[in-house]
């Protein structure tokens, strides 16, 4: 008895994508008369914007408290030190600045950016209690690493990655893998979609965000917190989801071809940009902001703005900046 919407807005997506990026080559956009700037730049300024973590929040006392099994209390505990600019900063640099710089170190065998990549997603982990930070790492390795067999680094950092995994299992036997790469990213969004799609009878036309002066917003709560309290009878459940269903309560279906439309065609940009294949793992973010958050929040509280311009004034050409760090 579920709804096709969600099938109508997925649908959509890929058909857009293709043809965006079709239509990209044809018109031979091109973006050479952008500058590209030294990716070092990119990367020391993402150790600087960590300073205000450090100054907010120390190095967190009392550890044992961040459990799989309290994490959700842990965060709650944290966001209450956070601020403005943490709440802002925190997606791009978790989910964009970090990755590139873990999979940047590995390409370029300059292991110092890995290491300190990867310290600082584990910080950010243990002052923000977000599990999302831990997903990103296996993300980032795996598109990153050269999978060659006779790559014996690639070999050690492979095992080292599942040995971990292996390790957190037999210490603390968790469904952790089930619970966070397929619940959490194939399920539990579909399930949100239908829940979305049956509470929200009328479109709200964007009265809980930017037109909330114009147009009277008709509950007292979040669209999230609605979906939290009104299937899982909690209102400290913030069931956030991605572009269908934002686009479903703020246009109806008009809003899923829309939504579902502007991100083909941002998709299809990002590839038209033509990275170089150890950042392929931002793509793969990008698609897991789509469908974990909605439009213009991901535009603004998640970075994807940032996202484009880091790729436009670093990453588009890479064989310039391989050519700078070989002359280094």
């Amino acid at each position: 008895h579920a709804s096709l919407i969600p099938v109508f807005g997925a649908t959509v997506f890929i058909i857009s994508t293709y043809f965006f990026h079709i239509s990209f080559n044809t018109l031979k956009i091109s973006f050479q008369s952008i500058p590209n700037y030294d990716v070092k730049y990119l990367f020391v300024g993402t150790l600087l914007l960590l300073i205000p973590y450090y100054l907010t929040f120390g190095f967190p006392e009392g550890l044992s408290e961040l459990s799989f099994e309290t994490i959700y209390d842990y965060r709650e505990k944290m966001a209450e030190k956070s601020n403005s600019y943490i709440n802002y900063s925190y997606s791009t640099i978790c989910k964009w600045l970090l990755p590139l710089m873990i999979a940047f170190g590995l390409h370029r065998k300059s292991f110092i950016w890995t290491f300190l990549g990867v310290i600082c997603i584990m910080y950010l982990f243990v002052v923000t209690g977000n599990k999302i930070t831990l997903f990103i790492l296996p993300v980032a390795f795996f598109f990153a690493l050269p999978l060659n067999l006779d790559n014996k680094i690639s070999i050690v950092l492979i095992g080292l990655v599942i040995l971990t995994f292996v390790s957190l299992y037999i210490i603390k036997p968790t469904n952790f893998l089930a619970d966070n790469f397929i619940r959490r990213m194939l399920f539990l969004p579909a399930l949100l979609n239908q829940q979305y799609i049956e509470f929200f009878t009328e479109p709200i036309y964007f009265s809980h965000s930017f037109l909330s002066k114009l147009i009277e917003y008709p509950y007292d709560l979040s669209p999230p917190k609605l979906i939290g309290l009104h299937y899982y009878k909690s209102v400290d459940i913030n069931a956030t989801n991605g572009i269908i269903s934002d686009g479903f309560i703020n246009l109806g279906v008009t809003g899923v071809f829309l939504f579902s439309l502007l991100c083909g065609a941002l998709t299809a940009l990002a590839c038209k940009m033509n990275i170089q294949s150890v950042y392929l793992c931002v793509y793969f973010l990008l698609i897991h902001s789509f469908i974990d958050h909605a439009f213009f929040t991901s535009f603004i509280t998640h970075g994807l703005i940032f996202l484009f311009l880091i790729i436009l004034f670093f990453l588009v050409f890479y064989i310039i900046i391989i050519k700078t760090f070989s002359q280094n």
